[in-house]
């Protein structure tokens, strides 16, 4: 029996190649075949250009001027295909082409710059005229596509040979969901019980609170992309070998219990080695093996150091962490076979369905047509499909746009129009590239930044020509961007090895940017105050942001403001500070329409007539202005309550089918009116309706599939605000007067990638694909240590690019904001690097950590234009209504537990991971209190109490704990006396009572609360309520934590009061601090 390959340490990943295709060379006049007249006159003097533009040098410019140089040399513009990244990119595209003719008609000045521009090509206004008039009456003759735009063209062209459905089209995001829950539920059910076991044991290697389906699903989806690139082998990258034989591991373990602990001078057992050695044996008995490997003693041993300063004996624990690792990568592999077959029966079952259902995703089509395994130099020819024939004409121009943001798989198909054009010697054809490697942000869409590093390589009559040149910033900008990336691969916070070989890599394609122009402005960089106890930590750091922004638009109400995310999980959040602050924003491309109650309270409706037993939606309907028209009335009489709401909820679904989703929607808002909504409602119901209208071309029976597009659908806000707040990725190609960066203290490795991938060539497949590991397990195995290195290379480079991108969009001004460093990390964080960059470490009095030297004041230019006023209306509301729950039932809903602190939490910080164990023990002691009406008589046995807590918890030993807390707490004096009859005999108590109930709020919406008191004690003239803490209070804190939790307790009142009817002042509220005994009234 082999042995298991010996313990080893980490290395740097052998360099990843960058490209390596075969060159393509230029075929002279003579040797090319002639062609007829492509319409136009002869073009001889072009130039293939190969441009690397960092941020704000006028990239446009260039690619629009190269167009304009081509029309004004006869092309027709059906010769030439010009693809870029986005929708809005490409947009951009063909108006700054039109514009640009346009002010050349009438402006002296513009007419020169493009004759400047056009390089040897002259015209006049009268050209210029001529020319916009021929381009708009053949507006349609324009190829200015997003590569997606391209891509389902030529699926179009090529669909009875790809097999595509008739008709198909693209699915938006809602139905693509429910085919992708389908097609795991078919990929499971045609998996035989065997394999369906082996599946679920070696995927859902995740917390037992994770659900099968999650764990499941969670597997597709970040391992699709892999696998529709890779072949089956590559996912048998590592071979864990056969590890010891039965004999051998029962030696290892006798050894094991047989080592002697080191002793101390005194003769005593050393109690650290004691620990550990105890653990790693139990770990060994249990075949916790993960658990062994995390060890400390097993990290000092992999990393060739002592543990507890005395030497490791390798001889006993060597065999150990050999015989952990071995096990470990048997179950890694299972665990990559397992994914993969996994995706094999999803693929098959998601295209079936998606060709029944007649629709696509985007990212199908390249794959159709340039599959897996079509991966030589032209993927359609291999299967006989002739692109220029259907086509219906060659491309005789190719401009590319962001290339960094091309994916290998597109560049496959878009390679074979590249290399016509650039194998063309007689100057007639033209490619024109552009891009720049800093600003590659879209790795998680495939992106291939190496692709742009590896043209000139590829095609040597490419020449790169850098320009760093900035148009867009101001010096006081780009200086401080030139300060953090000029010599970024020495920054002290990337400390690890692979860590400064990315980055230094990423620094040799950065070069120093100056302005164009001279611009007033002014850059910091600023540190928040300390969270408050039980505060996220980035909660001082967003309002600060708020803060920020706000005195930018009142000290200069005509420059624009972006705040930027490298998360979406605040947006909300941020926005609702911005409006406490008084200024309106919105986030870039929009929000869902479910920021207005009207919004609400009609997809309410919808959901109601789609499911007339949800009591809570009738609800919401019937206490609406819209009940009248929904048929739904006060019940009067509970016995035909049930037949009444049916009836109602079945004439609405007749309705929406007779009239359409747009003129029935249309028709509530002609009732707005007596309403009482106020202007944003009627704006953004309005939108609604054109959503309405647009989804009557495709509406089924089912009115609840509306309401579910529109809370996904982003609708921009009409009023287009002066303050955006969007992520870092939505702001690629915007740019902004000043700029706010907020969330700085991210680690880029949280989460860690979960699949491990190598692609050698740049436009070539994956050849290597692994689920990840810990650490010291991916160091154990030569080649998954190299996937490994690879991974950290990709997340380094992005991280940068982010940052980047991020602080280049700034023209005047730039704020950076980093959280007050309570924990020290050694994570590579954006704010280790900014601290390291420009050598500060304490803020002075104002939060201030470093400014640029020369800040201007002003730091704002001149107005270019009117804005459009960005001052709210002062926030009436004291919750968030921006982001309400997309669960069935759409009313803002609000808990009194939610209020603690005195701020509001968003759903991200609701759902953020907590300490488990101190929440189980909180409810297991809140499940065991529910049971004393009054202590005199509370009789139930220990036995009876854990058996209670069964449901809540399985571990008796936390079951156990949580007990021995509440025995101990009703053994004090105080918590006794609040429990006790006396004095109170004949009350009514209520325990662990649920409510759920639609109160006001200050702004004339309305809010549903929901919650459940621990404890209320109700007399006829008053009532007490009691809500138990188990807060473990530090000396000196019980005053901050009652104040912490008081507003918590006022919406108990508020709630009490509405269900009682008594006044809120005959509502007695006490906080029952159960670990020190103490009782504290409110």
């Amino acid at each position: 029996m082999h042995s298991p390959r010996r313990v080893r340490g980490h290395r740097t990943p052998r360099a990843h190649r960058a490209g390596g295709a075969r060159p393509v060379r230029p075929r002279s006049a003579r040797g090319r075949r002639r062609r007829g007249s492509r319409g136009g006159r002869a073009v001889s003097d072009l130039r293939h250009t190969l441009l690397l533009a960092s941020a704000g040098t006028g990239k446009t410019f260039r690619l629009t001027s190269h167009f304009l140089g081509l029309l004004f040399r006869g092309v027709p513009p059906a010769r030439i295909l010009a693809t870029t990244f986005t929708r809005k990119a490409a947009g951009e595209i063909l108006d700054r082409v039109l514009e640009r003719l346009l002010e050349a008609t009438r402006d002296p000045k513009a007419l020169d710059e493009l004759n400047a521009a056009l390089a040897g090509k002259t015209v006049s206004a009268a050209d210029c005229t001529a020319k916009l008039a021929e381009l708009t009456r053949g507006i349609d003759q324009f190829r200015v596509r997003t590569l997606d735009a391209f891509f389902v063209h030529l699926a179009q062209l090529f669909a009875l040979d790809l097999g595509l459905a008739p008709g198909w089209s693209i699915l938006d995001e809602a139905d693509n969901r429910q085919l992708e829950a389908e097609a795991l539920s078919r990929a499971l059910t045609e998996a035989d019980r065997a394999e369906w076991l082996v599946l679920l044991r070696t995927l859902q290697m995740t917390p037992a609170s994770r659900s099968v389906h999650e764990a499941l699903a969670s597997a597709v989806k970040i391992a699709r992309s892999a696998f529709l690139d890779s072949a089956r082998e590559a996912w048998d990258t590592f071979d864990p070998g056969l590890g010891f034989a039965e004999e051998r591991v029962a030696e290892i373990r006798a050894a094991l219990a047989a080592f002697q602990v080191p002793v101390t001078q005194k003769g005593e057992p050393n109690k650290n080695w004691e620990k550990a050695h105890r653990q790693a044996l139990a770990h060994f008995d249990a075949e916790n093996w993960k658990g062994l490997l995390e060890l400390g003693l097993i990290k000092k041993l992999l990393a060739g150091e002592p543990f507890s300063r005395l030497p490791i004996d390798v001889d006993v624990f060597g065999p150990v962490a050999q015989h952990a690792q071995h096990r470990m990568l048997v179950a890694l592999r299972a665990r990559n076979a397992a994914t993969r077959a996994l995706l094999e029966r999803f693929e098959v079952a998601y295209s079936r369905l998606k060709r029944a259902r007649g629709g696509y995703r985007f990212e199908d089509l390249p794959a159709f047509l340039a599959p897996p395994g079509a991966h030589g130099e032209d993927p359609l020819l291999e299967r006989q499909l002739d692109m220029w024939y259907r086509l219906d004409g060659r491309i005789d121009h190719l401009l590319l746009d962001e290339f960094q943001d091309t994916a290998p798989i597109q560049w496959r198909i878009l390679r074979r129009i590249a290399d016509e054009v650039l194998a063309d010697g007689t100057g007639e054809r033209s490619f024109f590239c552009v891009g720049d490697v800093k600003q590659s942000i879209y790795g998680w869409r495939e992106a291939e930044p190496r692709l742009l590093a590896g043209m000139a390589e590829r095609y040597p009559q490419l020449v790169p020509e850098t320009i760093a040149k900035s148009w867009r910033s101001s010096r006081i900008v780009l200086e401080t961007v030139n300060r953090v990336f000029r010599d970024i691969g020495a920054n002290t916070a990337l400390d690890g090895e692979q860590e400064r070989a990315a980055a230094t890599e990423w620094q040799r394609a950065f070069a120093e940017q100056d302005a164009a122009k001279p611009k007033p402005g002014a850059t910091w960089f600023l540190q928040a105050e300390p969270k408050g106890e039980g505060e996220n930590a980035v909660f001082p750091v967003l309002r600060m942001a708020a803060q920020r922004a706000a005195e930018i638009v009142r000290e200069a109400p005509h420059c624009t403001v972006g705040i930027l995310l490298r998360r979406g999980t605040y947006l909300a959040r941020l926005i609702y500070l911005l409006r406490r602050e008084g200024i309106f924003a919105s986030g870039e491309g929009g929000n869902p329409l479910t920021d207005s109650m009207a919004v609400l309270h009609a997809l309410s409706l919808l959901q109601f007539a789609d499911h007339p037993d949800d009591k809570a939606a009738a609800f919401h309907v019937q206490t609406s202005p819209f009940a009248a028209q929904a048929g739904l009335q006060p019940i009067t009489n509970p016995e035909t309550e049930d037949a009444e709401r049916r009836a109602a909820a079945r004439t609405l679904r007749e309705r929406l089918a007779s009239e359409g989703y747009g003129p029935f929607l249309a028709g509530l808002l002609r009732e707005f009116g007596a309403s009482g909504y106020g202007e944003w409602d009627r704006k953004r119901f309005s939108q609604l309706v054109d959503l309405a209208f647009a989804w009557d071309g495709r509406a089924g029976l089912r009115p609840s599939a509306f309401a579910d597009f529109v809370r996904e659908e982003r609708v921009e806000d009409p009023s287009s605000a002066q303050v955006k707040v969007m992520t870092i990725h939505r702001s690629k190609g915007l740019e902004f007067d000043a700029v706010i960066l907020p969330e700085l203290d991210l680690d880029p490795y949280n989460p860690r990638n979960e699949i491990l991938t190598d692609r050698p060539e740049a436009d070539g497949p994956i050849t290597a694909v692994s689920r990840s590991a810990s650490r010291a397990l991916l160091a154990s195995d030569p080649e998954l240590e190299r996937l490994a290195g690879i991974d950290v290379h990709r997340t380094v480079t992005e991280f940068l690019c982010l940052l980047y991108v991020a602080m280049t969009r700034a023209i005047h001004r730039l704020d950076l904001i980093a959280q007050d460093p309570a924990r020290k990390t050694s994570a590579p964080t954006y704010a280790r690097i900014l601290r390291a960059a420009f050598g500060t470490d304490e803020p002075d009095e104002d939060g201030v950590l470093w400014r640029h030297a020369e800040n201007d004041d002003p730091w704002w230019g001149s107005p270019k234009s009117e804005r459009v006023e960005s001052i709210a209306e002062p926030v009436v509301q004291d919750g968030l209504g921006l982001a309400p729950s997309t669960r069935l039932r759409e009313t803002p809903r609000r808990a009194p537990s939610a209020q603690e602190g005195g701020t509001v939490r968003s759903g991200a910080d609701v759902l953020a991971p907590r300490n488990r164990s101190a929440m189980t023990r909180g409810s297991l002691v809140h499940r065991t209190l529910a049971e004393v009406e009054w202590l005199e008589d509370f009789q139930a046995t220990d036995a009876e109490l854990l058996a209670l807590g069964v449901e809540l918890e399985s571990d008796e030993g936390l079951r156990a704990e949580a007990l021995a807390e509440v025995r101990t707490a009703l053994g004090r004096e105080h918590i006794a006396a609040l429990l006790s009859r006396a004095g109170r005999e004949g009350l009514e108590v209520w325990r662990e009572r649920d409510f759920s109930l639609v109160l006001p709020d200050a702004g004339g919406g309305e809010h549903i609360w929901t919650g459940a008191f621990d404890r209320v004690v109700l007399a006829e003239d008053g009532a007490e309520i009691i809500d138990y803490k188990t807060d473990r209070i530090p000396a000196g804190g019980l005053a901050q934590r009652v104040e912490f939790y008081r507003p918590q307790l006022e919406g108990y009142r508020r709630v009490l009061a509405q269900l009682t009817g008594l006044d809120e002042s005959r509502i007695r509220c006490r906080l029952a601090f159960l670990s020190s005994g103490e009782v504290v009234d409110l």
